[in-house]
């Protein structure tokens, strides 16, 4: 029984010079492939060569995330073109609008935002979207790009059922995180409940929203991510082999484009 955590942040300062341990960890607890996403240009860089040193263990995803979009330029969207055909990353992101903190202008999270858009529909990989105090502006721009059946996934989705399933309805994949085993999540778990095998995946987003029953646990890693497949199984009655069944072919299919 394997897992794939489909959205972690290997870059950042709680992994450094400890990345041998965490890939351990995880291996033991039967989580074998690990996504690492960039925020901005530089990470993105950092998540490639880490990538390249964990090969068939470690997958890159390279992006700006909505916090850092006014400090991108458009040479770094070029940039980023170059890596992808270079072959080193799965997917770009993770881009979207975040107006909850508001780190960065609305006008300038909706423009990368299109930017990245842009660039997975021109080298066919999905785009991981962060979407927080947002739904309508984001869900808008997703639509002035036509249908976008498996080639978006929404990231530690957050989503009620109305949200659900207006996002069912142009094919986005749905990516859970240590939030759904919350107690006070319910409008996720409904989602959960609602959504279909072949639509979900899992994730940490390490190093933050380490799952119940290790919510003390910091930073959050790869390895936790079978309590939040355990949650799924919960929810919707079946077996934990079965979540670590569909969500591993789920990864394959949308983000390896292994059919």
């Amino acid at each position: 029984m394997q897992f794939v955590d489909t959205h972690a942040h290997l870059t950042f300062e709680q992994y450094e010079g400890k990345l041998d341990h965490f890939v351990t960890q995880a291996a033991e607890a039967g989580v074998g492939r690990i996504v690492t996403v960039g925020t901005d240009l530089l990470d993105s860089l950092k998540a490639v060569a880490i990538a390249k040193e964990y090969q068939d263990v470690i997958y890159a995803v390279i992006g700006v995330h909505p916090h850092d979009a006014a400090s991108n330029s458009p040479q770094d969207i070029d940039d980023m073109g170059r890596i992808i055909e270079d072959g080193s990353v799965i997917a770009v992101g993770e881009t979207g609008l975040d107006y909850y903190y508001d780190l960065s202008p609305k006008a300038a999270q909706q423009e990368i935002f299109r930017s990245h858009l842009t660039l997975a529909r021109k080298y066919s990989v999905p785009v991981i979207i962060h979407c927080r105090d947002a739904f309508d502006d984001c869900i808008g721009i997703i639509k002035e790009f036509g249908p976008q059946p498996e080639e978006v996934i929404f990231h530690c989705y957050s989503g009620g059922l109305k949200e659900t399933k207006e996002l069912m309805d142009l094919g986005v994949i749905f990516s859970f995180s240590g939030t759904v085993t919350f107690k006070k999540s319910s409008e996720i778990q409904e989602s959960a409940v609602y959504l279909p095998m072949d639509r979900i995946m899992l994730e940490t987003d390490s190093p933050y929203l380490s799952p119940e029953p290790k919510r003390n646990v910091k930073p959050n890693e790869p390895a936790l991510v079978i309590h939040t497949a355990a949650k799924l199984a919960e929810l919707k009655g079946c077996k934990l082999e079965e979540i670590a069944s569909a969500t591993t072919a789920n990864f394959e299919r949308v983000m390896l484009k292994i059919s």
